[in-house]
């Protein structure tokens, strides 16, 4: 029993070990570098994305249009 109970001991430590070794102090990436500083800026990236999408669904749709008649 002793020695089961060593064996789950040593398999928690290890992965205890392994969950923490993901974390780092000091991490090399710099992960705020593509985070937006304000709200408007999230807004209008956002509606300009939506807008190329619409005038491309448009200009598509406009063709199969065209094609058929």
């Amino acid at each position: 029993m002793a020695r089961k109970l060593n064996m789950k001991m040593k398999a928690l430590f290890a992965m205890l070990m392994c969950g923490l070794s993901t974390f780092t102090v000091f991490p090399q990436t710099d992960y705020s570098k593509n985070t937006h500083n304000d709200a408007a800026s999230i807004t209008n990236e956002s509606w300009a994305k939506t807008g190329k999408t619409l005038w491309t669904t448009i200009e598509e749709v406009g063709s199969r249009i065209e094609q058929e008649k």
